[in-house]
Protein backbone atom coordinates (compact mmCIF):
# COMPACT_ATOMS: atom_id res chain seq x y z
CA UNK A 1 0.00 0.00 0.00
CA UNK A 2 1.27 3.46 -0.90
CA UNK A 3 -0.04 6.68 0.61
CA UNK A 4 0.67 10.39 0.26
CA UNK A 5 -0.88 11.29 3.64
CA UNK A 6 -2.08 8.60 6.04
CA UNK A 7 -3.89 9.84 9.14
CA UNK A 8 -6.08 6.83 9.85
CA UNK A 9 -5.98 3.09 10.36
CA UNK A 10 -5.83 0.70 7.41
CA UNK A 11 -6.09 -3.02 8.05
CA UNK A 12 -6.40 -6.42 6.40
CA UNK A 13 -6.75 -10.03 7.49
CA UNK A 14 -4.36 -12.60 6.07
CA UNK A 15 -4.59 -16.38 6.46
CA UNK A 16 -1.19 -17.77 7.40
CA UNK A 17 -0.05 -21.32 8.09
CA UNK A 18 2.41 -22.54 10.71
CA UNK A 19 5.85 -22.42 9.10
CA UNK A 20 5.01 -19.47 6.84
CA UNK A 21 6.94 -16.24 7.15
CA UNK A 22 5.63 -12.71 6.81
CA UNK A 23 7.93 -10.13 5.23
CA UNK A 24 7.29 -6.64 6.57
CA UNK A 25 8.57 -3.62 4.63
CA UNK A 26 7.98 -0.01 5.70
CA UNK A 27 9.45 3.01 3.95
CA UNK A 28 8.43 6.55 4.89
CA UNK A 29 9.60 9.96 3.78
CA UNK A 30 7.34 11.80 6.27
CA UNK A 31 5.59 10.97 9.51
CA UNK A 32 5.46 7.55 11.11
CA UNK A 33 3.13 4.59 11.51
CA UNK A 34 2.08 2.17 14.24
CA UNK A 35 1.98 -1.46 13.07
CA UNK A 36 0.36 -4.45 14.76
CA UNK A 37 0.26 -8.07 13.54
CA UNK A 38 -1.62 -10.72 15.49
CA UNK A 39 -4.53 -13.12 15.80
CA UNK A 40 -7.92 -12.14 17.21
CA UNK A 41 -8.10 -12.80 20.96
CA UNK A 42 -4.33 -13.32 21.32
CA UNK A 43 -1.44 -11.00 21.96
CA UNK A 44 0.27 -9.53 18.89
CA UNK A 45 3.28 -11.29 17.40
CA UNK A 46 4.59 -7.86 16.43
CA UNK A 47 3.86 -4.31 17.54
CA UNK A 48 5.86 -1.31 16.40
CA UNK A 49 4.99 2.23 17.40
CA UNK A 50 6.36 5.23 15.57
CA UNK A 51 7.88 3.11 12.81
CA UNK A 52 9.54 4.94 9.95
CA UNK A 53 11.61 2.44 8.00
CA UNK A 54 11.85 -1.30 8.54
CA UNK A 55 12.51 -4.48 6.59
CA UNK A 56 12.22 -7.76 8.49
CA UNK A 57 10.59 -11.21 8.54
CA UNK A 58 8.20 -12.63 11.14
CA UNK A 59 8.10 -16.40 11.71
CA UNK A 60 4.53 -17.76 11.88
CA UNK A 61 4.19 -20.34 14.66
CA UNK A 62 0.42 -20.91 14.52
CA UNK A 63 -2.05 -21.38 11.66
CA UNK A 64 -4.89 -18.86 11.56
CA UNK A 65 -6.20 -15.52 10.37
CA UNK A 66 -3.81 -12.69 11.23
CA UNK A 67 -5.02 -9.11 11.57
CA UNK A 68 -2.54 -6.57 10.16
CA UNK A 69 -3.10 -2.94 11.18
CA UNK A 70 -1.25 0.19 10.03
CA UNK A 71 -2.14 3.53 11.66
CA UNK A 72 -0.57 6.63 10.17
CA UNK A 73 0.44 9.92 11.76
CA UNK A 74 1.00 12.42 8.93
CA UNK A 75 2.70 9.54 7.10
CA UNK A 76 3.84 9.49 3.51
CA UNK A 77 5.39 6.33 2.08
CA UNK A 78 4.81 2.61 1.59
CA UNK A 79 3.95 -0.44 3.64
CA UNK A 80 4.03 -4.02 2.33
CA UNK A 81 3.27 -7.36 3.99
CA UNK A 82 4.20 -10.41 1.92
CA UNK A 83 3.45 -14.05 2.79
CA UNK A 84 6.39 -16.39 2.21
CA UNK A 85 4.99 -19.95 2.16
CA UNK A 86 6.57 -22.49 4.47
CA UNK A 87 7.81 -25.81 3.20
CA UNK A 88 5.06 -28.32 2.47
CA UNK A 89 5.15 -31.53 4.51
Amino acid sequence: MSYSVLNREEWADLNLTEGDRLKVFLSHTEGAVDVTVGMEGKGPIYRGNGQQNADFILEIAETGSYHISVSGHQAKGNAAFTRIPGEQK
